[in-house]
């Protein structure tokens, strides 16, 4: 799902199945942040938190049992319809069709702003 896209960079939320394998082709410089689940990118485990940069190479993915929900972040000011392929069936990771509404953004609030909650043991 695109969050957002602007003349800077485009951010999407990715949502990978669990056992699925993908093809991540980053032309130019490009992010993945883990969020939630657990995959294997080339020799790096990502978990929750974790970041990878990758420019000018392609990775495969490999989703872990719990599948993979992440941000991928690019360089603006157009989507890339080619950044993440299924590798099994060759098929592209759905984006959003061109014209669809993007994130909304209210004056005074952030698109990403989440309910405040506390995860820390006090």
């Amino acid at each position: 799902m695109v969050l957002t896209v602007n003349p800077y960079f485009a951010l999407e939320r990715i949502d990978l199945a669990p056992g699925s394998v993908w093809r991540l082709d980053a032309p130019r410089e490009t992010w993945l942040l883990a969020i939630q689940g657990h995959a294997q990118l080339g020799s790096t485990t990502l978990s929750p938190g974790d970041a990878v940069f990758l420019q000018a190479d392609h990775a495969d993915i490999g989703v872990g049992a719990d599948g993979l929900k992440a941000l991928l972040a690019y360089p603006g000011p157009a989507i890339n319809p080619d950044a993440l392929t299924e590798r099994s069936t060759a098929r592209r990771l759905p984006h959003a069709p061109s014209g669809a509404p993007l994130a909304p953004i209210y004056p005074g609030h952030s698109a990403l702003e989440q309910p405040e909650e506390r995860n820390w043991q006090s």
